[in-house]
């Protein structure tokens, strides 16, 4: 039994759409205009299911009692959030939230039907509390380094951006002195002009310690 193929016509139809959203590979809710939500597809339940613990804890809510219940149980602002999500001027909105040890990223757009009316609302969103903790552990990695190391930064052609206390210390230069200039500031002449210095740029360039 061959199956029906997809046409324009098919768009338009509840099943079609409903499938497509579960097909999808990112937590996606739908809310009516009075912010109820209504849909969540395949994908959001999976993840709500691993965070059932932290969201029970932080409000009170079983995960399988979300859709059909009002986003405001989420938050406490809610002149706030409606402000926002009724100015369609205001959207596409993104917000970040976080309860627990869990941070969550949102991106709500509006469903606009005929003459701009918003017919209701549609929010991707993910969970990045690993890469929150990740990118909190490298900025401690940075800082140690900077504590204990003379670090500087150059451009690809070798102009100075920016450079640590400690290497300024240690060069005797302030941070106005040498931003902007090139790192031949610290050799002499001859080495400036020497092969061996032209090609540890070229070296530098294509990616090589």
């Amino acid at each position: 039994m061959s199956s029906t193929p997809i046409t324009a016509d098919s768009l338009d139809s509840i099943d079609f759409l409903r499938a497509s959203f579960s097909a999808v590979q990112a937590n996606i809710f739908i809310a009516d205009p009075a912010l109820t939500l209504i849909y969540a597809n395949d994908r959001a339940l999976e993840t709500l299911r691993g965070l059932a613990d932290q969201i029970e804890t932080a409000f009170g809510v079983d995960v399988n009692e979300i859709v059909g219940a009002s986003i405001h149980r989420f938050h406490k602002d809610k002149r706030r959030v409606e402000r926002i999500l009724k100015n369609p001027a205001a959207l596409p909105h993104q917000a970040e939230f976080g309860f627990g040890n869990v941070s969550l990223q949102a991106k709500i757009n509006a469903i606009l039907g005929a003459g701009n009316e918003i017919l209701g609302y549609i929010v991707n969103w993910e969970d990045v509390s690993i890469w929150k903790d990740e990118k909190a552990r490298f900025n401690s990695m940075l800082e140690a380094i900077d504590k204990s190391q003379a670090v500087i930064e150059f451009q690809l052609d070798g102009t100075i951006v920016t450079a640590n206390e400690n290497f300024l210390k240690t060069v005797g230069y302030t941070l106005d002195e040498i931003k902007g200039r090139h790192h031949s500031l610290f050799v002499d002449e001859a080495f400036r002009q020497s092969h061996e210095y032209k090609e540890f740029w070229t070296k530098l360039g294509r990616g090589e310690f």
